[in-house]
């Protein structure tokens, strides 16, 4: 288990005793695999793209809830969130994720993050399709089943286009079905002041600002945000 001495600052819990919490009621039950990709990720360069540990077993939790087993996962790091959907959904479930990074970084990510599902013995469970997420959606798309028949999705990729995505969620999604964002807060930067915010996080800060705003107004889901990891909304499609 990683002490909080050396342990990356992800999400909202920047005050050392709220992070303590982290040791007592989440890493305990972080299955070992997890465990393994958080600790790996750690020393990635950029390992605050990683879904945090706090928001994973809120997601678990309503992945068990629900009863979810046609899951669906837009964007994947080295693997977190992914391994926990698959680990967590039954064994005759099915998740299809899609990578949308085209760097050498992305590529990297997607080798380690096929080389940590395959570790898991999880590979019957997943879909993993390899190219943009708006082309993974256009190729579920093509298949006339999968409209309105996912019961669970997780959306965490670049938030330009997070409308676009929450569009076609909705198509894909069934009634009753959850929606999760994840960065819906953006380390706070969605209620600072602009003033206060670094250059490097003023473009996604409006979109994510833009984002809010749309679920709020959107009558097709009830919402909820939760100030968990970087801040999640969770969508209940009506």
């Amino acid at each position: 288990m990683v002490s909080l001495s050396n342990s990356i600052s992800k999400g909202l819990l920047h005050i050392p005793e709220l992070r303590e919490m982290l040791e007592i009621v989440v890493y305990p039950r972080e299955p070992e695999l997890l465990n393994e990709i958080r600790l790996i990720t750690q020393n990635h360069p950029r390992c605050l793209m990683e879904t945090a540990p706090e928001a994973g077993q809120l997601i678990a939790l309503l992945l068990k809830l629900t009863n979810a087993k046609k899951t669906i996962e837009i964007g994947v790091f080295t693997g977190y969130s992914l391994v926990l959907i698959a680990l967590t959904v039954p064994d005759d479930g099915k998740t299809s994720a899609s990578k949308f990074y085209t760097t050498k970084i992305g590529l990297i990510c997607i080798r380690d993050g096929i080389a940590n599902f395959k570790k898991a013995n999880i590979k019957h469970k997943i879909n993993f399709i390899q190219s943009s997420a708006l082309s993974a959606l256009d190729e579920l798309f093509s298949e006339n089943d999968n409209r309105g028949s996912f019961d669970f999705s997780f959306i965490d990729v670049d938030k330009v286009s997070y409308q676009k995505y929450h569009e076609r969620m909705l198509e894909l999604v069934n009634v009753g079905g959850i929606i999760v964002y994840d960065n819906t807060l953006l380390f706070g930067t969605s209620s600072m002041p602009l003033k206060c915010v670094k250059e490097t996080m003023k473009t996604n800060r409006q979109h994510i600002i833009e984002f809010n705003k749309l679920l709020a107004s959107d009558t097709h889901v009830q919402i909820s945000q939760v100030p968990v990891g970087d801040g999640i909304t969770i969508c209940w499609r009506l």
